[in-house]
């Protein structure tokens, strides 16, 4: 019996020769056992074996990859429902736009890192556009604004008479602790734009928590916009804490409007699509190609003008005046990105500045991040580690500014891109462009750090020797040159103009730092006081503002005193005529040559102009280089906040009582704006002078 067992199986289906094994020697009962064991075991396989009689019970889908090729002939095969199996699909084969709507889910989008804002063909996904519905108040209308659906992320609104906007609530799927949106409507609204010179869109995006109601409400910001034949807009939120499900759009029209259907296309994203939240974004999380998404031209700078997103035309108030970029720029990019472009057209020359800002939100100018460009096509680029490393602070924004006030300047054809952008070790490559940088500045400009932390600048003789001077050091003799900012000519008069009291202005508040480090620093402001034990000087540079050549640098390096541990300049607002530039870019290397020679081992400090001078740059920042002096900027500082104004009273060094009536003495910084000097004066000087 259990041979014949044996015989039958084997006929049919292979089994393993223990199962064999005990068949055959079992006997009797065993035997029986045994048998029903096995013959158990063959019923149930058999089950799950086609049945030759059967009908439809073989597809495509059980045969292998090569008797699908002997059947066709290596013809294309008609493929039947449920007949591909995943083995049969190359990797990436099955784009988007070929898995159906439902299946494309948050979760799966926002596993994507960097994923491109316009790849997503199918942005139901974080938006039901097909739940958006109008929203009905009384300035819209009982029944609100006629709305139907366009497409899977398209709607078609048309405002009735009486409208004052257009409103609609988009529902949000799998709700997002982030969310970006971008948003195009056209024809162009009437209110595209909230100001000429303030870039931003006319238009209201929102988060709500209800439909009855704006409650725990969160407006998005817009941080890009475009206006042609439509307006295209970006906004970002910087988080969703209550979970609002529900996005509020509103677009406000003018009364000719009511009665034209606009279209309406709404994409968004969250997680790693776009969103960028309030902490600074890696290069996961915002990629090179659609940086330009988030940057435009956005606003002016003391000027007059109008901005289109990707152009702008502006007359400066000031030497100095034009527009900026969108900010902070640090939220989209970081030094393991490479290098930032920015490219347009101008119809005369500019200057373009890309601009850092600190801990305490000031912004700064750097000499060596500016470059003059134009006419005609123009790329700019900055190295972005090189930036973090010797700035200390990201980039910020970019200006492009006119020169010449009155003057107006048009820039077309504006972008903002990342060129020259790479995988891999980021740090690296940063590094390596910081030594190439490194190697190329002049010798003044390179400073080396000892391991108790003193810092050293690298001097070269002409003879090719090579040196080195401490910067970091203990100050005790300070020779401070400057015009009106620093020392009025007036008889009486000798400080700051327009602080309130000589124990105000900025000279005042620096050498109360430099005495916190050193007790054997002396400065007396007052006029009826002793100074001759002084190790503060105070002078004016105006003789070579006024008339820049041999003479007057001689008059200033008169007042340097050899021994000087530190030499501050703050030179250049009176600089303000043809002539007198002239001379000042051919002179301020050789003045800066000289207070080198004069006090070879001092901290030199080049403090630059209230008023913008931007004309004066390319000289400027050569003279610093050469002579090893540190520049530090204060041009951004002057705001009408930090000025003083008409009617004000100060009290002079001589102690006598005056009101402020004149317009040109109220433009220069008050207390606030002394305070702001003395604050980013200190910045650079606060890590080279050490505690006596």
């Amino acid at each position: 019996m259990t041979e014949q067992i044996v015989d039958i199986m084997e006929a049919n289906m292979p089994v393993s020769s223990d199962v064999a094994a005990v068949a055959r020697s079992a006997g009797g009962a065993a035997g029986g056992e045994a048998a029903g064991r096995v013959v158990g075991s063959l019923r149930s396989n058999l089950t799950e074996k086609v049945d030759k009689s059967g009908v439809g019970q073989v597809t495509m889908l059980n045969l292998s990859q090569e008797v699908k090729e002997a059947l066709t002939g290596g013809s294309v095969p008609v493929v039947g429902e449920g007949s591909v199996s995943s083995g049969a699909i190359q990797p990436g084969a099955v784009t988007d736009d070929k898995i159906p709507v439902g299946e494309v889910t948050s979760k799966r989008v926002s596993s994507v890192s960097g994923l491109s804002f316009e790849r997503l063909t199918s942005w139901e996904n974080m938006l039901d556009v097909r739940g958006c519905e109008a929203f009905k108040s009384s300035s819209i209308g009982s029944t609100g604004n006629e709305l139907s659906i366009a497409s899977g992320d398209s709607i078609r609104i048309k405002p009735v008479a009486g409208d004052s906007c257009m409103a609609f609530l988009v529902p949000i799927l799998d709700v997002p602790g982030e969310i970006s949106v971008k948003l195009r409507v056209w024809p162009k609204p009437a209110r595209s734009v909230y100001s000429p010179t303030n870039f931003i869109p006319g238009i209201s995006v929102r988060i709500w928590d209800a439909r009855n109601g704006a409650q725990n409400d969160l407006v998005l910001g817009s941080v890009y916009m475009k206006v042609d034949d439509g307006l295209t807009a970006v906004y970002r939120s910087d988080g969703n804490p209550n979970g609002n499900g529900f996005l509020f759009v509103q677009i406000p029209v003018e009364a000719s409007e009511c009665g034209t259907v606009f279209g309406v296309t709404m994409l968004a994203s969250g997680g790693h699509g776009l969103c960028l939240g309030s902490e600074p974004v890696g290069f996961d999380r915002v990629t090179p190609s659609v940086i330009r998404d988030f940057t435009c031209i956005q606003s002016t700078v003391q000027a007059t003008g109008t901005i289109n997103g990707d152009s702008a035309s502006w007359t400066p108030n000031i030497n100095g005046g034009g527009v900026s970029s969108s900010s902070p720029l640090s939220n989209l990019v970081d030094a393991s990105m490479g290098m930032l472009e920015v490219a347009f057209h101008c119809d005369r020359e500019v200057i373009v500045y890309a601009l850092t800002k600190d801990d305490d939100n000031s912004l700064h100018q750097h000499a060596d991040l500016m470059q003059r460009v134009g006419p005609g096509d123009v790329r700019v680029t900055w190295d972005l580690a090189e930036i973090d490393a010797h700035k200390g602070h990201p980039i910020d924004r970019v200006w492009i500014v006119g020169a010449e006030a009155g003057v107006e300047y048009t820039i077309t054809g504006v972008t903002f891109r990342m060129v020259d952008e790479f995988e891999g070790d980021g740090d690296l490559r940063g590094t390596l462009r910081r030594i190439q940088s490194a190697a190329s500045k002049p010798a003044g400009q390179l400073r080396l750090v000892s391991p108790d932390g003193t810092r050293w600048r690298l001097t070269v003789g002409d003879d090719g020797v090579l040196g080195a001077v401490a910067d970091t050091r203990v100050v005790t003799n300070v020779a401070i040159l400057g015009n009106s900012l620093t020392a009025n000519g007036i008889a009486g008069w000798s400080c700051g103009m327009a602080a309130s009291g000589p124990e105000t202005d900025w000279v005042w508040l620096t050498v109360q730092r430099l005495r916190d480090r050193n007790p054997a620093v002396t400065f007396h402001c007052w006029d009826d006081e002793d100074r001759s034990g002084d190790t503060v000087s105070r002078g004016s540079c105006n003789p070579f503002e006024t008339n820049a050549g041999q003479a007057s640098i001689a008059t200033l390096v008169g007042n340097v005193p050899a021994d000087a541990d530190l030499v501050i300049l703050q030179i250049g607002d009176n600089v303000n005529t043809d002539e007198r530039k002239t001379k000042y870019r051919a002179n301020i290397n050789g003045l800066m040559t000289a207070i080198r020679a004069k006090a070879p081992d001092c901290i030199l400090v080049y403090l630059g102009s209230w008023f913008a001078k931007p004309d004066l740059e390319t000289e400027v920042s050569e003279a610093c280089e050469r002579s090893g002096a540190l520049r530090v900027d204060i041009a951004d500082l002057h705001t009408q906040a930090n000025q003083n104004t008409v009617g004000a009273s100060c009290t002079w060094p001589d102690r006598t009582t005056h009101v402020i009536d004149s317009s040109g003495v109220a433009m220069h910084p008050g207390d606030l704006g002394m305070k702001a000097i003395a604050d980013r004066l200190w910045q650079t000087l606060d890590p080279l002078v050490k505690q006596a």
